[in-house]
């Protein structure tokens, strides 16, 4: 039976990512309106209670296909929160610092990121010492109810917030404005085409390797998980290191030949990410995985007015 809710479970796993950009265009406009901080913090109770509940879902052998279904349901949840979460992050770290220095600012969130991916990593690999048996009976659903503490702590951390200089001069009387997912596209259509672009482009280098690159090289080629799953944290603890020197490198030389140098090296490692996993050697696999991620990702949301800066950012929401 746990075969069976595994399968059906990969099947229906693209779905999720269908809510991830209603969530960036509800939760954007909501960002604008009511302010950066209370969002992030609605952002964070949806997508930890909806991780809290995978923790006590009930077994494929308890209510039969209904178990992978309401898995699913609560993956639409969190991919709808997540929509919302990692743009928000980066606009109000980047409202909040000065102008000379919002690149390294803005790295706060994709570094946070990063740590998180090598602590959930950590935390499920103890639990994989566990029995067999056992985690599969009930070890597995611990670290979803552990994410109640990161909830409790992120909570009081945002609570904690002050709004952003930005965000209060946007709300001064002005024009009213009125709750509309595409007033950013009619103000600054340019800029909001060249952000969906780009985003575009390193979307999708950003799932090519960890998503796509992790299922090739253990389906197709045979590669052990643990080794992929390695190569996958090498990769996230580099990012940790080099994400904050390219950031503050944007601070100097400008966004764009950073974001351009980013864009163009992930396009010549494409074909050497290939040819390193085919050897299926170990190292091979690491080195592919270390170079092809360990690139920073650099945010574009100043390109959008304060006023729909959140929606305009996070109509290319990712993670």
């Amino acid at each position: 039976m746990w075969a069976e809710t595994a399968r059906t479970t990969r099947t229906l796993s693209p779905l999720p990512f269908l809510a991830r950009p209603l969530g960036g265009l509800f939760l954007g406009v909501l960002g604008d309106r009511l302010g950066r901080r209370a969002v992030l913090v609605l952002t964070l109770l949806i997508m930890g209670s909806a991780t809290a509940l995978i923790g006590v879902l009930p077994t494929y052998d308890q209510i039969g296909m209904a178990a992978p279904v309401l898995l699913i349901l609560l993956r639409l949840v969190q991919g709808f929160g997540a929509g919302g979460e990692y743009a928000g992050a980066v606009v109000l770290s980047v409202e909040h610092a000065d102008q000379q220095r919002r690149g390294a600012a803005g790295a706060w969130a994709p570094v946070g990121y990063a740590t998180a991916t090598l602590l959930a990593a950590g935390v499920f690999q103890l639990f994989l010492l566990m029995p067999d048996d056992q985690f599969r009976a009930w070890g597995w659903r611990i670290p979803f109810l552990l994410s109640l503490v990161v909830v409790a702590v992120g909570y009081l951390i945002r609570r904690r917030i002050s709004e952003t200089p930005a965000f209060e001069k946007a709300q001064e009387p002005q024009t009213p404005q009125r709750l509309d997912l595409f007033a950013a596209m009619r103000q600054e259509p340019k800029s909001f085409l060249v952000v969906i672009g780009a985003r575009f482009a390193e979307n999708g280098f950003a799932y090519l390797f960890p998503v796509f690159g992790v299922a090739f090289v253990t389906t197709e080629l045979g590669v052990s998980g643990n080794v992929a799953l390695g190569a996958d944290v090498a990769a996230a603890a580099l990012e940790v290191i080099t994400i904050p020197v390219y950031a503050r490198l944007s601070d100097r030389v400008g966004r764009r030949p950073v974001y351009l140098a980013g864009a163009i090296g992930s396009v010549v490692w494409v074909i050497p990410f290939f040819l390193l996993v085919g050897t299926g050697s170990t190292w091979a696999v690491m080195l592919a995985f270390i170079v092809g991620l360990g690139v920073a990702y650099p945010n574009s949301s100043e390109r959008a007015p304060a006023g729909h800066r959140n929606a305009g950012a996070r109509r290319d929401s990712r993670k």
